[in-house]
């Protein structure tokens, strides 16, 4: 489940800044790879994000833990080495370059775009996989909330290709509310076009409904907390739809 903003006589925004909880950058700091990360420094520091999706959850849903489920949370940051980065530009899928968790620079000569086909939403690193309990994931979470991936925006009807650049186009589908909000799967530590200055990256996703190819991780975009039910939670009415969604037995 993704917040969608405060019901108004039984109907959930659908659009614009009331679907978000506010806005917050991912980090403070840009200039080094770990700055992608949920957590950073062996996951013993978190991210500016975090800190606003937990304070959330502390303020709002602190009383329904019984309800809601320790689901991973995946901030996939492994790479793998042999292919540039110039090489995505021309590779007609999704791409997510991720990067060492304990802030070693990649060069671009060095690659560290890993591609993702067929679509698969996990992490091959147990300390990207974001949990409460250490059996399930990396046991970091504090609580049981985060953030999209990459992955589940494409499979709930984003693009399913990489654009590279900004060709005005727009996809429409129920994830997209017309406003740019964060997700939590890291693009790249690359470099600032004629500058040579490198940057971290995190996927968004913008008004077009395109994931780009990342966004600077202290600009300030949109946070839409998800959690996940236990999977005996009953739903009393409701279709899932913005007029008629979901009221669960409590």
């Amino acid at each position: 489940l993704i917040y969608n903003g405060i019901p108004n006589n039984g109907v959930c925004n659908a659009t614009g800044e009331a679907t978000e909880i506010g806005k917050s950058v991912f980090n403070t700091e840009n200039n080094d790879p770990k700055y992608v990360g949920y957590m950073y420094d062996n996951n013993t520091i978190n991210s500016t994000i975090k800190n606003v999706v937990d304070e959330w959850f502390a303020t709002n849903l602190i009383d329904y833990l019984d309800y809601i489920e320790d689901t991973p949370f995946y901030n996939e940051r492994d790479y793998e080495v042999g292919e540039t980065y110039s090489e995505r530009e021309s590779y007609p899928n999704i791409f997510a370059t991720t990067l060492r968790e304990n802030g070693t620079t990649i060069p671009e000569t060095q690659g560290g775009v890993r591609k993702r086909l067929p679509i698969n939403i996990g992490a091959k690193n147990k300390n990207d996989i974001f949990t409460i309990s250490s059996e399930k994931g990396n046991g970091a979470l504090t609580f049981p909330v985060g953030l999209i991936t990459l992955e589940e925006l494409v499979l709930a009807g984003g693009s399913s290709y990489f654009i590279a650049t900004d060709n005005n186009e727009t996809i429409n589908f129920y994830l997209n509310t017309g406003t740019d909000w964060w997700s939590l799967s890291p693009c790249a530590f690359s470099s600032v076009p004629n500058s040579g200055v490198l940057v971290s990256r995190v996927y968004m996703l913008p008004e077009s409904g395109i994931p780009n190819g990342g966004t600077w991780v202290n600009t300030s975009h949109g946070v839409r907390p998800v959690i996940s039910l236990q999977p005996e939670i009953l739903y009393i009415i409701g279709d899932g739809m913005p007029n008629s969604p979901y009221i669960i037995a409590i």
